[in-house]
């Protein structure tokens, strides 16, 4: 007769569980969305084929990271901007690599509407 109830109880805890989780960031929610027809999507497509063959290219991240955001996908973009800075910090072009002006240009903007979310 226990057994029904523990049961019950373990339904209940892991609804808890799971409802008491912080949801998480998911990462490039914004390629769900793109169409290879429009130019700005086409951009973003170009250049994500650009970072498979060179992941290392600070400068492809930086313009991933200001195409994301100008549509609105900040949390994508500021991964993208922070990879730029990991990869080349010393890039100081202002507005563009967060590396050297986090509260400026397109970064600045990222960061300030993902701190204004709940």
């Amino acid at each position: 007769m226990s057994v029904p109830f523990q049961k019950a109880l373990l339904g209940g805890a892991l609804l808890a569980a799971i409802l008491a989780a912080p949801p998480a960031a998911a990462k490039d929610v914004y390629k769900g969305s793109l169409d290879p027809a429009i130019p700005h999507h086409a951009a973003i497509l170009d250049t994500l084929s650009r970072i498979e063959k060179d992941p290392a290219d600070a400068k492809l991240h930086n313009d991933l990271g200001c195409l994301v955001a100008w549509d609105g996908f900040w949390r994508d973009a500021l991964r993208s901007f922070d990879t730029a800075a990991e990869l080349d910090p010393k890039d100081t072009a202002p507005g563009s690599t967060p590396a050297s002006s986090r509260g400026s240009g397109a970064s600045g903007v990222a960061r300030a509407r993902v701190s204004r979310r709940p």
